[in-house]
């Protein structure tokens, strides 16, 4: 059935198919969590998770690829990031493997067993981290399935293709083995020869289900199976891929189905953090790429253990090439409740790694292999999931805060520069929101206060792409904005402030216009038109192309009279211009200024009081 249809046909289909428990802000069909739950007594049952799909299921029409090689297995033959004899097995290749990608400018590059390489793929963030997975198990016909519910019926996507636990096709989901081609048989024909790659037009025509653009930077906005059909000779991965990826993100990661927790010094690459708020909706996903050794020790619950850091790759949505980031970023990540904080792991934040698909009593069940015994963590002990970020404090030491500004100052910059291409994106002003409040914490250990640091790192633009409340916003769903229309909000707002005055600000009346007067955040607003008329129409007057609103994805709050701002104490634009970088900051209220020095608020030292009986904590922060 899903033979002929158009991307759009097939998104609107892919909805059908399920309750789906959330929708991402790409509008995709995610699917439910799989409802396991790992036993908090039998360390033994939770290692092993639950029993899957039987393994008589493989060969049959739904199947994407064949089953010849274990995880757990160890050969001898030179692989894409390792030589010959090296002891290691499939899943301390597939980490080696990820470790492997090299850095081209704030991405990486993809390496596949055919000698083919090009730039990380335009996915979501915890697209991304499957598809490294799913990739890596399809080329070296290794088992793999995730696991996720449909009305309380267990659904199983991997090489078996996408069934029911009963053995069924789920839906209308395809027979891949019968309907699509597998050329990995040409694998040492294109090896020798690449311009004998076999190329598969409608796969390169086909998107990742759901509303938003998959746009491949690597091939010119192709589709992103113009990408898995340049990286797959089994073309029916390429395919299981555009659904998959589909119906399954952050909050399939966190599902300890399949993934399972791991101790704070247990992480390696290709292991990930998962943000999660809640049980459905949208998260985040950073795939750890490379762990660099410091050559210091720590002793952490009575085990010496040598301290690291750590640099990290994420996709994000809108989606986008892999984005490499710092170790100073990474410990970002680390040390933020959202990835892991009390909170937080009761919804299955925090550090993961995929389970292994093996063969048990006749079915295939996804298990934590035997090697990572020690390293694992039950779910349900959250006390010993949130002690992980203490132990990353050790583990992990953080930069002196000038390097820790610098590096967070430009993580603030690159989430400006997504916003200059999607300025309607909720998702990237929450995230630079929460970098500067790490900000704020560097600086103070400086004795900066925040409107210092506003005065130093806020720029216009943050104002005008002030931080909306998710759900109660519609301008979170539109998902279509650009880069001119970006420019026409800055320069509306600009002419508004009184920072220019020039042809285009004619479109303004005179009288609205003034110094420093506050700025006009891009938001949803009661007017005459769609909620943003008032940026509509000086965009038109001056000749920039305006993209109306549209509900991108589902939009529970597109009826909202009005975008809801989230509180913030952001320091006001105008008074950024009276902030004195030099003042000192007294962190505790019981002390203020004077002089330069911090003293507590009841002395005043003068020439008639004697301060002799103040203690340096008194008279200096």
């Amino acid at each position: 059935m899903l033979k002929n249809l158009s991307a759009l046909s097939l998104a609107i289909l892919l909805a059908a198919c399920t309750d789906a428990s959330s929708l991402d802000e790409n509008g995709k069909p995610t699917l439910g969590g799989s409802g396991y739950e790992e036993p908090l007594d039998g360390k033994a049952d939770g290692l092993q998770g639950r029993r899957g799909p039987k393994l008589s299921f493989d060969d049959r029409s739904t199947e994407v690829w064949d089953v010849t090689r274990q995880w757990q297995e160890r050969d001898a033959e030179a692989g894409m990031a390792w030589g010959a004899n090296s002891g290691l097995d499939w899943d301390e290749k597939y980490a080696a493997w990820v470790d492997s990608m090299e850095k081209t400018g704030n991405t990486f590059r993809l390496t596949t067993p055919f000698g083919r390489t090009f730039d990380a793929p335009d996915l979501e963030c915890a697209e991304t981290a499957m598809f490294l997975r799913i990739a890596f198990a399809s080329w070296y016909e290794l088992p793999f399935f995730m696991e996720a519910s449909d009305r309380g019926t267990r659904i199983y996507f991997g090489h078996m293709g996408i069934i029911t636990n009963a053995g069924t096709g789920w839906g209308q989901m395809p027979s891949f083995k019968r309907r699509y081609g597998d050329f990995t048989s040409m694998t040492e024909q294109v090896i020798a020869d690449p311009s004998s790659w076999p190329r598969d037009q409608k796969l390169r025509d086909r998107k990742i289900g759901g509303s938003a653009s998959d746009g491949q930077t690597a091939f010119d906005d192709a589709h992103a199976g113009t990408y898995f059909d340049e990286i797959f000779l089994n073309k029916r991965v390429g395919y299981f891929l555009t659904i998959q990826l589909a119906f399954m993100g952050s909050v399939s990661l966190a599902d300890s189905a399949n993934t399972f927790n791991i101790s704070a010094t247990g992480f390696t690459t290709g292991d990930f953090l998962v943000e999660r708020f809640n049980n459905s909706g949208i998260g985040h996903t950073v795939i750890i790429k490379e762990v660099n050794y410091l050559g210091t020790t720590i002793e952490i619950d009575g085990e010496e253990v040598e301290q690291r850091e750590a640099e990290v790759v994420s996709g994000s949505m809108p989606r986008r090439q892999g984005r490499w980031e710092s170790p100073t970023s990474a410990l970002f990540y680390f040390l933020n409740d959202d990835f892991g904080g009390e909170g937080t792991v009761e919804f299955g934040a925090g550090l993961k790694r995929f389970r292994s698909a093996v063969a048990v009593d006749g079915k295939w069940a996804n298990v934590v292999l035997p090697k990572y015994t020690g390293d694992w963590v039950n779910s349900r002990k959250q006390d010993e999931l949130v002690d992980r970020q203490e132990d990353y404090k050790a583990l992990m030491p953080e930069l002196e805060p000038e390097e820790r500004i610098a590096a967070l100052a430009e993580k603030i910059e690159s989430s400006r520069e997504w916003l200059r291409d999607h300025p309607s994106s909720c998702s990237a002003r929450i995230a630079r929101e929460k970098v500067f409040s790490a900000l704020y914490n560097a600086g103070s250990e400086l004795g900066k206060s925040q409107g210092q640091m506003d005065a130093e790192f806020r720029k216009f633009e943050d104002y005008v792409l002030g931080e909306l409340v998710y759900q109660e916003s519609k301008t979170c769903c539109w998902n279509s904005t650009n880069n001119e229309m970006y420019r026409a909000v800055i320069k509306y707002n600009e002419c508004l402030t009184g920072q220019a005055n020039d042809q285009e600000c004619d479109a303004l009346p005179a009288d609205s216009r003034g110094t420093c007067q506050p700025a006009l955040v891009f938001k949803g607003r009661n007017d005459s038109g769609d909620g943003y008329q008032v940026f509509a129409d000086f965009a038109a007057a001056n000749g920039y192309n305006w993209v109306a609103w549209s509900a991108d994805e589902s939009c529970p709050q597109a009826n909202v009279s009005e975008d809801k701002e989230e509180e913030s104490n952001v320091t006001d634009f105008c008074e950024l211009m009276g902030v004195d970088l030099n003042e000192t900051f007294c962190a505790d209220d019981e002390f203020s200024c004077s002089n330069g020095n911090c003293i507590r608020s009841e002395w005043v030292c003068d020439g008639d009081n004697d301060c002799g009986d103040m203690s340096d904590e008194e008279q200096n922060c």
